[in-house]
């Protein structure tokens, strides 16, 4: 907000409204109730999604709706594909895939999709993986356990399905960071956590798991289609 006012945004233009999660329900309803308010935009799970839209239509205001879903990535048969593959690993590894527009799955002409599979391959299991303060490393922690262990059970589960783990699928166990490491570095110290390796995943089309949000450096089914 300080960032904001310094910019020159008049003041009472935008407001910072928190509040404690058990009383979310209350604010949000007053927020879109309120005379003032003639246009909500929201970004989030469809689950508060819905509620939110629900609620706008109620009192008949205007409603964006940015909600949990698998962003696709189009590769088609004339496509170059190394410029492909830099464009789908960069699109899903991105902060460990933990951004609401990450790629989550590719489609892809049937007649290149071994090559571009195989090269994606290749790319996703070369990404570092480590500490986020180190530059060379781009695939850093998940945000916390609770992530770690969604993502593997989402890999289990895919397999499971009948989905083929193409590469990635393991955990990393924490590194310690020594304090030689921490002088050196004038970092901080303790336990880089949550770490896993990317994944890439080939699954048949219309999988469950063609609709779901991972939030994390779980790419990509790759979905192979004709014309």
């Amino acid at each position: 907000m300080d960032a904001l006012r310094d910019a020159g945004v008049p003041s009472g233009a935008i407001s910072l409204v928190t509040n404690d999660p058990k009383d979310a329900a209350g604010v949000v309803e007053e927020l879109i109730a309120h005379p003032a308010v003639r246009r909500i935009s929201f970004t989030g799970s469809t689950r508060v999604g819905r509620i939110i839209g629900e609620t706008a239509a109620r009192h008949l205001k205007r409603v964006l709706l940015e909600l949990g879903g698998n962003a696709p990535l189009v590769v088609l048969a004339d496509a170059d594909l190394e410029r492909a593959v830099a464009a789908a690993t960069f699109g899903s590894f991105m902060h460990q895939g933990q951004i609401c527009m990450s790629t989550e799955r590719i489609v892809i002409d049937r007649s290149v999709a071994d090559e571009f599979a195989q090269k994606l391959a290749e790319r996703a299991s070369s990404l570092k993986v480590g500490d986020p303060r180190e530059p060379d490393t781009k695939i850093g922690p998940l945000v916390n356990e609770d992530a770690l262990k969604r993502v593997r059970e989402h890999v289990e589960d895919a397999v499971a399905k009948g989905a083929t783990l193409v590469t990635g699928g393991k955990a990393i166990e924490p590194k310690r960071i020594s304090r030689d490491e921490v002088r050196a570095k004038e970092i901080a110290g303790g336990e880089v956590r949550h770490l896993v390796k990317g994944d890439v995943m080939v699954i048949p089309k219309r999988m469950p798991h063609w609709f779901k949000e991972v939030k994390g450096p779980f790419l990509y089914y790759v979905v192979k289609v004709t014309n």
